[in-house]
């Protein structure tokens, strides 16, 4: 029987929960002969550098990396040549690019297309991360209407794809997952040492916790403003403290801000590799992800997976999705600091809810497992190949 074969374009190896959900597209593709190649342009990317190096136990697939450093140390010429002779060298039916924003990508769009090939662009964005100028929506515009099928996140990047011409029906979602039984194992392993490991930290009793970059657009100083706000006004946040993990730009000022104000129970980690993510959720009890500019929010899923409650900003492309209010967690205009407050308030002043909202979370990340997500991008993969 002839095979069919898809080529996919991926920015990094680094990308964990990528190499779960490629490993079971892999699976699934070989049991239905069809070929399936990835190329990854760089190993990592410099602002992940304190997040440990790529685990290449986890790629559980055919796939090649065209630099062994950074992938803003692959110049555009370089990237655009070697992307080019793997399209030659594997000759795909499909053809599935990680975006429009880098000129080789448009070359990739204009070859395959050229050579009537099959393509599909793989999209996180949401018409609410960043914000939008006329010239580059038309260009953006230009290219969806070139791709055959899109392979997006959840229901916002569907609707913002579809914003940009491409029709619903050629739009597959929920192609994005946490390695999900990883992460779990983790925390479980980790939970049992919970006592010991938050005395050692100078936690306390019960934690709110951030996890990911400190960045201007991660917001994280107001989530400790409300969180210093929340001990002043309530008595029972006493108990209460705050775990940052993550590395960036902010740390220093966020830091700086609470030695000035006397947060003593804000705790911050460092930046830390993402199979250790599970070991500090282990230390705390809800989840808090307050960002102004978020395409999805995979900590979402790592938190739910590990029965967390979540509080999710509006503007995180995940909260649709995933974040059902008084049911999963709760969702906050991240602009209004009083509605933080008051989803913080909440869990404060109702302990016992953390359980019963942490497991309804729980029983939800079951459907954005990697191997749902694979079925997903099979699904349309197999409608442009026209097999059953």
């Amino acid at each position: 029987m002839p095979k069919h074969r898809v080529l996919i374009y991926h920015n990094i190896l680094w990308a964990h929960y990528k190499a779960r959900v490629f490993s079971e597209l892999h699976k699934l593709c070989t049991s239905h002969f069809v070929d399936l190649f990835v190329v990854h342009f760089a190993v990592s990317e410099r602002n992940r550098s304190t997040m440990g190096t790529a685990d290449e136990a986890l790629h559980q697939y055919p796939y090649a990396v065209l630099t062994s450093g950074s992938y803003h140390e692959l110049n555009l010429w370089r990237r655009m040549t070697l992307a080019l002779k793997e399209l030659r060298t594997h000759d795909p039916d499909i053809v599935v690019l990680p975006g429009y924003w880098d000129p080789a990508f448009w070359a990739l769009l204009v070859i395959a297309k050229l050579q009537r090939r099959k393509v599909v662009l793989s999209f996180d964005s949401t018409q609410l991360d960043h914000s939008r100028h006329f010239v580059l929506e038309q260009l953006k515009k230009m290219f969806v209407k070139q791709c055959d099928a899109g392979f997006a996140y959840g229901q916002r990047a569907r609707r913002y794809l579809g914003q940009l011409g491409m029709p619903e029906a050629s739009i597959m979602i929920r192609c994005q997952a946490a390695a999900n039984d990883e992460i779990r194992s983790e925390f479980d392993i980790a939970s049992r040492t919970r006592r010991q490991a938050s005395a050692q930290l100078g936690l306390p009793k019960r934690n709110f916790c951030y996890v990911g970059r400190l960045s201007a657009e991660k917001n994280v100083l107001s989530l400790v403003q409300a969180f210093l706000a929340l001990r002043t006004s309530n008595d029972q946040a006493n108990d209460w403290g705050l775990c940052v993990v993550g590395d960036g730009p902010e740390r220093s000022n966020i830091e700086e801000y609470c030695r000035n104000n006397g947060a003593e129970n804000v705790v911050f980690i460092g930046g830390v590799s993402w199979r250790d993510v599970p070991k500090f959720l282990a230390l705390s009890d809800v989840l808090v992800l307050p960002s102004t500019s978020e395409p999805w929010g995979l900590v979402v899923n790592e938190a739910m997976v590990c029965g967390l409650p979540v509080i999710v900003s509006n503007r995180c492309g995940c909260i649709e999705d995933l974040v059902i209010d008084g049911d999963t967690g709760f969702a906050f205009d991240p602009y209004v600091p009083s509605e933080l407050l008051r989803s913080m308030s909440y869990f404060v002043n109702s302990p016992s809810e953390i359980q019963r909202i942490g497991s309804k979370g729980e029983e939800l990340i079951r459907r954005f497992s990697p191997d749902a997500a694979a079925r997903q991008m099979f699904t349309g993969i197999k409608l442009l190949l026209g097999v059953a």
